[in-house]
């Protein structure tokens, strides 16, 4: 719920100033529940997540970050 909150908040605040996340490239900073979510909330709102990152390293990925290779590699 806080990643989707996140995402929410971010969504009013563009919405504010006439934009929207449609179409935005985003970095996340984090990968653990909450930016899991967050990326995947602001992939359903149109976004293009491209990076995402927390103490042991990064990923990036020009096309997207894929949410379910994401969740894979973290339980690995």
């Amino acid at each position: 719920a806080t990643g989707y909150g996140l995402v929410y908040l971010t969504q009013e605040l563009l919405k504010d100033h006439g934009t929207s996340l449609e179409g935005k490239t985003v970095s996340v900073s984090g990968a653990g529940n909450v930016a899991t979510y967050a990326i995947q909330k602001a992939q359903q709102l149109g976004a293009k997540v491209v990076t995402c990152s927390d103490s042991t390293g990064w990923i990036y990925d020009p096309d997207g970050i894929d949410v379910a290779l994401l969740k894979e590699v973290k339980e690995v």
